[in-house]
């Protein structure tokens, strides 16, 4: 706590700029009053009262900047391509809500409260962290802090135990699939969601200790990082798994940015091995898990049972998107079309309907609510980032730390769920790396 005042206190003496300064309080409050916080009805509202608090902080935010912009003179760019990219991801989405048989339920979204209003507000995140920047050693120490919490939260669940009453009436973590569906964890909820935080804050807390040399506090930062290790370990997400591993992986290239040989040799290595990984999945069939799923896939033998069932369900949600592909159904829509499963729930005794709601893959997500074109919008924008992060990563150590940040949440972000529980946070470093990258381009190489 004292290194987040100490952090916070010197940022703000070092700003002029009031926008620069709500935006850096803002950034506070949701890496821990929001993050920490979970409302009455525990597990079972939490989705609604985070929403609650996630609407009203962030208007909040908005209109004070709205008060303060006469006279403040922004030192950046409009115009820089991520930002045209993400305002074109914006005004598709509306197109998508117009256009929407379900227009009424797409503007607060149908089931997972990211609607057309939730939409805008993550760009406009995007936008005020994009123009106002954000300090990292302030994310890196508040985001730690409210994550060690976190973690003994998670760490008690997993004893066996109930703090804060989460799961109602007497049940505890061990009941997921019998005393009630899915798995819940910490302050977050659905582990899917969990696993998205972990593999963004995991990989910023790792490369800042080692790569913010000239921060003599870094080594607190381990902390967090072995609590969300061990924690990510336990949970058993493979979301996360393969966008920590993928992620180190594919970082090392930029890693290695001062060294051009060494990178270029990195780089070929690295495609010289996931095409032999390819070649010899195909080839050789590991026995059961995740292995042999792929060599199935490899080989043309495709089961929607892959993945825990999100093959069928991308399978179910490409039905959809050929209906739909240019405007999409309309933000958070998809459970509108009826999509689902049957299945024996142990926890009620009886057959039910599963009905999806998300396409377990957030670019098919994207496709099938907002369509096509505001897909192209969105990985253009991750595109160019990712391109800059490349180039500028050796030039500013707060893009390579930012830039391996996203590329993990990227990667997870195929098998997992947006929500905005957790996407903010994502938005957030998002817009972090788009105004460090405008920053580098400033600087002399």
């Amino acid at each position: 706590m004292r290194l987040i005042l100490q952090s916070m206190k010197t940022t703000i003496k070092k700003i002029k700029n009031p926008a620069i300064v709500f935006t850096a309080i803002y950034g506070c409050v949701i890496l821990t009053a929001y993050l920490l916080f979970v409302g009455p009805g525990g597990y079972t509202a939490i989705l609604q009262n985070k929403y609650a608090m996630f609407v009203a902080s962030t208007g909040l935010y908005l209109l004070t900047l709205t008060a303060v912009k006469k006279g403040v003179h922004i030192q950046n760019q409009w115009f820089a391509p991520a930002r045209i990219a993400i305002l074109s991801f914006a005004g598709f989405s509306v197109l998508s809500t117009i256009l929407s048989p379900f227009w009424k339920e797409a503007l607060l979204g149908a089931g997972r409260r990211e609607g057309l209003v939730t939409l805008l507000l993550y760009v406009l995140i995007f936008m005020g962290f994009s123009i106002y920047g954000f300090s990292l050693k302030l994310l890196a120490y508040t985001s730690g802090t409210s994550m060690t919490i976190f973690c003994l939260i998670a760490f008690l669940q997993l004893d066996g135990r109930n703090p804060l009453m989460l799961y109602p009436n007497g049940m505890n973590y061990f009941g997921a699939g019998t005393d009630y569906m899915w798995e819940y964890l910490g302050t977050i909820g659905n582990v899917d969601l969990v696993a998205a935080v972990m593999s963004l804050f995991i990989p910023l807390y790792l490369l800042y200790v080692f790569l913010q040399k000239e921060d003599p506090w870094r080594f607190f930062l381990l902390v967090p990082l072995t609590l969300c290790t061990v924690v990510t370990a336990k949970m058993g997400v493979l979301a996360a798994f393969c966008a920590l591993g993928g992620g180190a992986v594919l970082s090392i290239p930029v890693l290695l940015g001062n060294h051009k040989r060494e990178q270029k040799v990195s780089a070929l290595a690295i495609v010289a091995a996931v095409i032999c990984l390819i070649i010899g999945l195909k080839l050789f069939d590991a026995g059961d898990g995740l292995f042999h799923e792929l060599h199935e896939i490899l080989n043309g033998r495709i089961s929607g049972d892959f993945g825990s069932q999100r093959v069928a369900i991308w399978q179910q949600v490409w039905e959809v998107i050929r209906e739909r592909p240019i405007f999409g159904s309309g933000p958070d829509t998809l459970s509108l079309w009826g999509k689902g499963f049957e299945g024996y729930d142990k926890s009620i005794q009886a057959q039910i309907t599963t009905v999806i709601d998300a396409a377990h893959n957030e670019y098919l997500n994207i496709w099938a609510n907002e369509g096509v074109l505001a897909l192209i919008a969105y990985l253009a924008a991750l595109v160019y980032l990712a391109w800059e992060w490349i180039r500028n990563g050796v030039k500013d150590t707060r893009i390579t730390i930012c830039g391996c940040s996203i590329l993990c949440y990227c990667i997870q972000a195929f098998f997992g769920m947006s929500s905005c529980m957790t996407a903010l946070y994502f938005w957030m470093v998002l817009g972090m790396l788009s105004h460090l990258v405008i920053c580098a381009k400033r600087i002399p190489r």
